[in-house]
């Protein structure tokens, strides 16, 4: 394939729903247990992948990838615990180096569940050897 052929597919971004979306990336993802974790991690949020996310690359071939450097500097209409849980998912796709403890302060129950998930899965667990019980008193997740 020709390089313009190469860079006009991925400059014209495709119009994939959001299963389609999902699929690609988890296909982008597959076979490297780090990336598997950021991507699901960021799908399992639920507002971070979405069709014409500024950090999602997509091509009119329905390839779709994750641009780690975008997640942490587009992200910022978000709350401080969604950034840190992008941080994380970036540092997992991308090995983007971050403070582990200063990621994890302040995430809320269901988003911590979600991290736990994501280190047990980069690291080759298929499901997580530990499991959490949700707090009933605590608060709903909006």
């Amino acid at each position: 394939m020709a390089w313009e052929t190469i860079n006009e597919n991925v400059t014209q971004q495709s119009d994939l729903t959001q299963q389609e979306l999902e699929h690609a990336l988890r296909e982008w993802a597959r076979g490297v247990y780090s990336q598997m974790a950021g991507v699901e991690l960021l799908i399992k949020h639920g507002r971070a992948v979405y069709p014409r996310a500024p950090w999602i690359g997509t091509d009119t071939q329905g390839f779709a990838w994750i641009d780690c450097e975008s997640l942490i500097t587009e992200s910022g209409a978000y709350s401080g615990g969604e950034r840190r849980l992008f941080a994380i998912a970036a540092s997992l796709i991308d090995g983007l180096s971050i403070r582990l403890n200063d990621a994890v302060t302040g995430l809320d129950h269901a988003n911590a569940r979600l991290v736990l998930d994501a280190i047990a899965t980069a690291a080759g667990f298929a499901e997580p050897t530990i499991s959490f019980e949700r707090d009933p008193q605590a608060p709903p997740r909006s």
